[in-house]
């Protein structure tokens, strides 16, 4: 029985207790949160065993959990440093904080792994990449992968300096894609569409169109020429987009979102 504590019981939270609950692994599940109506709700709906602190959940747990908002994180850091041993696994979701700002704050050698997933986890949907510090074994990745399985499709490892880059590519890109989406609504209800039909037009369309990706029924590319016959009404908008430099004001917004990303890291 793996024991796993979390501190922390929000959304994200919410999502990896879904995923560790509905997979064949074996947990024993602690955890604590600061809000008492969001750990009564999760106690509720997942029944998890509720601790009276976070150095509860350290004590009684192999793997920890770091769930909390990241400007939470060096208070809870330092209330547990002392309770930490090399015995212990943090799996950190706290946008923003690296492997070596735990490492400095709790003063302890421990096996860190960080990790950056995305919102359709709270469904079962979500990606994932992760990275590692030295101190993490083959056996404690094994166990970490395991988790992060349990609750998102797509689970990448990557080296510690492109997490940024993962949080500004699929850790916002839901956002991205909710905003385009309701642009796309605002023209539906120009053309005298019901806002519910066109929404469920479009979100179907939407995974639609993701699926033909990642089943390999072509590149990005290849499958918008296909949709895109010369004089249509694809083209036409196409052609527009093109004009207006729409690709540009994506890529920038992008980098934007980078930028961010890294001035987090730096505490600014």
């Amino acid at each position: 029985m793996i024991k796993a504590g979390f501190i922390g019981t929000g959304n994200m939270a919410n999502a990896i207790i879904k995923g560790l609950k509905n997979s064949k692994l074996k947990f024993n599940i602690t955890g604590f949160d600061k809000d008492k109506r969001v750990l009564n709700e999760v106690k509720r709906k997942y029944k998890i065993v509720i601790k009276k602190s976070n150095l509860e959940v350290v004590d009684s747990s192999d793997v920890i959990i770091l769930a909390v908002k990241p400007q939470n994180v060096n208070e809870v850091l330092l209330e547990i440093k002392d309770r930490l041993t090399d015995e212990h696994l943090i799996i950190s979701i706290a946008a923003g904080i690296t492997i070596n700002h735990i490492i400095k704050q709790t003063g302890k050698n421990i096996p860190i792994v960080r990790v950056m997933p995305n919102t359709p986890a709270l469904i079962g949907e979500g990606v994932c990449a992760y990275c590692k510090n030295k101190f993490v074994t083959k056996k404690y990745e094994n166990l970490a992968k395991k988790i992060l399985d349990s609750f998102c499709k797509i689970v990448i490892y990557l080296s510690e300096n492109k997490i940024n880059t993962v949080t500004a590519l699929s850790g916002s890109g839901p956002a991205y894609f909710f905003y385009f989406l309701e642009a796309m609504l605002d023209a539906s209800s120009l053309l005298k569409i019901k806002k519910n039909i066109a929404l469920l037009l479009l979100s179907q369309t939407m995974v639609g169109a993701g699926k033909m990706i990642l089943e390999g029924k072509g590149t990005p590319e290849e499958l918008r020429k296909k949709v895109t016959s010369k004089g249509g009404t694809t083209e036409k908008a196409i052609n527009f987009f093109e004009k207006n430099r729409a690709r540009d004001i994506i890529k920038n917004a992008i980098l934007s979102a980078k930028k961010r990303a890294d001035e987090l890291n730096k505490g600014k």
